[in-house]
């Protein structure tokens, strides 16, 4: 599990860069939060370490995958009628 590209407790606040240029003027940062932890919570509550077991096995005639993503929702920000500001 990647775990060193995740914004540490202790980078807070973190300057987050724009998404495309000549984009919105405003600078925007993440103020708080331990996404580290976070990540280990939501493993455990999801039974990683169990069900990575299954990973690459066929069963039923199908290769098992699990994959897990971090993402901050400002990415879909710029492109989703549902972040508008207005």
């Amino acid at each position: 599990m990647r775990r060193r590209n995740l914004i540490g407790a202790a980078e807070m606040p973190y300057k987050l860069p724009r998404l495309e240029p000549g984009g919105p003027t405003v600078d925007t940062e993440c103020d708080s939060g331990d996404y580290g932890e976070a990540l280990e919570r939501c493993l455990a509550e999801f039974g990683w370490a169990e069900k990575l077991e299954l990973q690459g096995r066929l069963i039923d005639g199908r290769y098992h995958g699990i994959a897990v993503a971090c993402l901050l929702p400002r990415s879909q920000r710029l492109r989703s009628p549902h972040f508008d500001s207005n």
